[in-house]
């Protein structure tokens, strides 16, 4: 864009050994995860592209796993992880996997704020601390819309669609 392609080059190269070097400090190799194997772990090594393109679908596999097994469906994240978490299975087409998140009634969950009379978003899952915090909002901003942008032409701007169809029903609890 600005045509200093040798700077570009050098801080791509750059960007790769930062990946290399955190990919290999942080990526367990025989569990094929990163870190604890803990759900924003996963996304963010994914979204940042961290991983490996050969690790790439196991870790999708790990996170999905993660998610509607281990979690019950649940967000098992903090304030950051949250919104990390979002971001990636949002660009990931993975609505169905938020949807699963965000239609949960118990703890942890937005729907057991909810229903404990919460009006605003809590700081903490368990409502100790703020009761009205930009904590996780990260929510709203997935059930209006996501951006989408159409293929790199000289194409119209982006759009917006809805994250959830219409007529979408919440998921049924596992067996």
């Amino acid at each position: 864009m600005l045509g200093r392609r040798d700077d570009a080059a050098a801080y791509r190269a750059r960007a790769e050994r930062i990946n290399r070097a955190l990919h290999a400090a942080y990526f367990d190799r025989a569990k094929g995860l990163y870190v604890n194997g803990e759900q924003p772990c996963l996304a963010l090594a994914l979204l940042a592209g961290v991983a490996p393109e050969s690790q790439r679908a196991k870790l999708r596999e790990n996170l999905d796993r993660e998610i509607r097994i281990a979690q019950r469906g649940h967000v098992q994240a903090g304030v950051l992880g949250t919104y990390f978490l979002l971001k990636y299975l949002t660009a990931a087409e993975r609505q169905d996997l938020v949807f699963t998140m965000a239609a949960k009634r118990d703890y942890p969950s937005w729907g057991y704020m909810l229903d404990q009379g919460a009006t605003t978003i809590w700081e903490r899952w368990d409502g100790d601390q703020s009761q009205s915090h930009t904590s996780f909002l990260s929510i709203g901003s997935w059930s209006r819309c996501r951006r989408t942008r159409p293929p790199r032409s000289a194409s119209p701007p982006a759009t917006r669609r809805p994250s959830v169809k219409a007529g979408a029903q919440p998921p049924r609890p596992p067996a």
